[in-house]
């Protein structure tokens, strides 16, 4: 705590003031969504598969007047990784993009 404000090493937290849990990244959207998607799909490692895939569904549920150009690349993202050779990134897939679907209507 200083000068009355708590200091904490969660990004999430510390933007919070600004606009929601993830108003400091809509300046970088444009950035960010490519790279996830790219992590989602092609990365050799199934733990930073899911976790691209888990963020990707949560920053599209919280942002999803800001992810709208985004959305044919990340729904692409989200039915490859369904077809995953790993069935725990399958699930995850299933898992995030149900929720996706449900949150975008």
């Amino acid at each position: 705590v200083r000068g009355g404000q708590l200091l904490t090493a969660d990004p999430l937290a510390q933007g919070a003031g600004k606009g929601g849990p993830f108003g400091w990244v809509t300046d970088d959207l444009s950035t960010l969504v490519p790279v996830l998607v790219k992590l989602a799909v092609r990365h050799p490692v199934p733990l930073v598969r899911m976790g691209a895939l888990q963020a990707l569904q949560l920053l599209c549920q919280a942002r999803y007047v800001a992810t709208y150009p985004f959305r044919a690349s990340v729904q692409k993202a989200f039915v490859k990784a369904v077809d995953d050779p790993k069935w725990c990134v399958r699930r995850v897939a299933r898992v995030c993009y149900n929720q996706y679907l449900c949150a975008t209507g």
